[in-house]
């Protein structure tokens, strides 16, 4: 496959996902949580928990997604309190991600939205059973019926949005030139290896923005494109790109990509998809997103003390209950596929004949067979009912009844039991510095959330939810 069709790929793949992601549309805009006088909606609700899912919930589970959304919401707040907003790295991060939405939502009105469309929609709403139809409205179920036609339609959506970008291309009067590219692509070689005996590192990015290059390296709308141009578009680029740019192939197509995904943001502009909605509740998703982990980042994953004194405190605190190995019972079998052969076998058993010599009889498992039915050490939950059944068996007695087993019964004997010891701190070291981090963040994020309930004013309006 062309490094060309690789990239298309990439960017179709890319595209599905972000489709898959906010395929749902935003329903009912209805005021739900104020806090401190700020409005979150009906609709920030329902893209953490799906209309769909959320609907027929007990009353008690719908109360339970509620108050987690309160929880999540006045993190969001906080950061909105205290400004985060205008931090740089909220600006930055926001800001490619209007232009990442914003490509993203004009392939999804001029591509998706001409293969997924709402007649398809319908009939596949009505082709449901009623069962399906009495509990969601089509509005309700049609963010579960557009992800299964995307996937259904996923080569012909491929296809129009290979045939679209080939029609910008067209239109933009795009074109490259190669001989250009591929002596740029020298010169950043030649530049590279100059610069691997510097004791700086350089990234492939500063590398290509040192060079001195004058000639064009592409077209666009009858214009020439020089490198020192094409680096400001590459500063802007929302979408994440290959940093070969000693290839010329590759580069050739890192170029068209940022030139055509360029011009489909002024072509989104123009068209007002900017303004649509949808769109802007998608930008409203992820500004929150965004705030809700840099406090997140800042209010709790930061304040989490991690020093080999405080991890090896909480192994001491939690071996018994977290870190031991598990009881395990060396059990013998005596499997075969006939229960009434099961039973008598057991009855010889009962009468005080060999267990071994019985095993090394009968059993007819085909892999154990050669060790006499020697299973081995089992934990409890091992081999389904043989494994439970073991771990109730004193040590030198054997199953009171054949244990039904796949296509047949067993009858075990438990030879000898290893009882649970503690996993040493070094043996276990990677897992405890986790879990110690995972228990310290769920502790510190309840502390925070109950220090901003208290500190908040909030109201939720229920009814909007559950009726």
């Amino acid at each position: 496959m062309s490094i060309r069709n690789i990239l298309n790929k990439k960017a179709f793949i890319l595209i599905i996902s972000f489709l898959l992601a906010n395929s749902c549309e935003t329903g009912d805009s209805d005021r739900l949580l104020n806090v401190e006088n700020y409005w979150f909606t009906t609709a920030d609700f329902y893209f953490l928990h799906p209309v769909h899912t959320f609907k027929h919930l007990p009353e008690n589970y719908k109360r339970e997604r509620i108050e987690s959304f309160i929880d999540r919401q006045l993190i969001v707040y906080k950061g909105i309190d205290e400004g985060y907003l205008k931090l740089p790295g909220f600006k930055e991060e926001y800001r490619r991600f209007q232009k990442r939405a914003l490509i993203n939502f004009y392939f999804d009105r001029t591509v998706l939205d001409s293969v997924v469309t709402k007649h398809r929609l319908l009939n596949r709403y009505e082709s449901l059973d009623y069962d399906k139809r009495d509990l969601y409205t089509f509005d309700e179920y049609a963010a579960v019926l557009k992800e299964r036609l995307i996937k259904e339609f996923s080569n012909e959506i491929q296809e129009r949005y290979l045939k679209t970008v080939q029609n910008i291309k067209k239109a933009s009067g795009f074109k490259s030139y190669p001989q250009n590219i591929e002596g740029l692509a020298k010169i950043y070689l030649d530049t590279y290896v100059s610069l691997r005996n510097d004791s700086v590192f350089y990234a492939p990015f500063d590398i290509l923005k040192r060079l001195h290059f004058e000639k064009p390296v592409y077209q666009i709308n009858g214009k020439d494109i020089t490198l020192k141009k094409f680096i400001t578009k590459i500063e802007n680029f929302p979408l994440a790109l290959p940093n070969q740019f000693s290839n010329p192939e590759v580069l050739n197509e890192i170029i068209e990509m940022v030139a055509i995904n360029t011009y489909i943001l002024k072509l989104a502009e123009r068209l007002n998809f900017d303004r649509d909605p949808l769109y802007k509740q998608r930008l409203r998703n992820q500004k929150f997103s965004i705030l809700y982990n840099l406090v997140i980042r800042d209010a709790v994953s930061r304040k989490i003390s991690v020093s080999d004194d405080n991890i090896y405190q909480y192994y001491l605190d939690n071996v018994d209950s977290l870190y031991r190995t598990k009881e395990e019972f060396e059990v013998q079998e005596i499997f075969v596929k006939d229960q009434k052969l099961a039973e008598d076998i057991l009855k010889k058993i009962n009468r005080g004949e060999d267990f071994q010599q019985l095993a090394d009889t009968f059993t007819e498992r085909y892999q154990t067979k050669p060790r006499k039915g020697y299973l081995g050490f089992l934990r409890a939950d091992m081999y389904g009912n043989i494994g439970r059944t073991a771990a109730n068996i004193p040590p030198g007695q054997h199953c009171f009844e054949p244990i039904p087993s796949g296509k047949g019964f067993s009858i075990i004997k438990v030879l000898s039991v290893k009882e649970s010891q503690p996993i040493s701190f070094d043996d276990n070291r990677g897992k405890i510095l986790e879990d110690y981090k995972d228990v310290s963040f769920k502790q510190k994020r309840a502390e925070l959330i109950q220090a901003l309930r208290d500190k908040y004013n909030y109201y939720v309006d229920y009814s909007k939810l559950i009726n």
